[in-house]
């Protein structure tokens, strides 16, 4: 079963102030929504920042933007552990996002980051065990 709907799927940056969150663009959107998610969208005011260049991948946010941007029902973690799962939980400008209050805050690995053969089977089986339920 997957989990609540839509997903805002990211990067945490470490110090809490900035991640980089996918878009539909990115091969990690597209993944997501051939498995069945629905990739959570920003508010329009901040579909244009585009930090880093033109980039159609990724919207970076940070300060005040953070909470605002990661408007999911879910936060799927990239190039994550449990640790950072618990890190964002804990964030004090997400603590009244619905995804945090829900607990609906999930890790999926270190190399989910990359697509290549291996870690986008590292993810596929990251997800199958966090969301199929036999």
């Amino acid at each position: 079963t997957l989990p609540p709907q839509p997903v805002s799927a990211m990067v945490w940056n470490g110090d809490g102030r900035a991640v980089n969150l996918w878009t539909e663009a990115s091969a990690q959107g597209k993944l997501l929504q051939a498995l069945g998610f629905t990739l959570a969208t920003p508010p329009a005011t901040l579909q244009s920042a585009h930090s880093m260049g033109q980039r159609k991948d990724i919207l970076q946010l940070s300060g005040e933007n953070l909470a605002a941007g990661l408007n999911g029902q879910t936060y799927l973690l990239f190039a994550a552990e449990d640790n950072t799962a618990a890190q964002v939980m804990s964030n004090a400008f997400l603590a009244q996002t619905p995804a945090v209050r829900a607990k609906a805050v999930y890790a999926l690995g270190l190399d989910s980051f990359r697509l290549d053969y291996y870690s986008a089977s590292h993810l596929l089986t990251r997800l199958e065990a966090l969301f199929v339920k036999s």
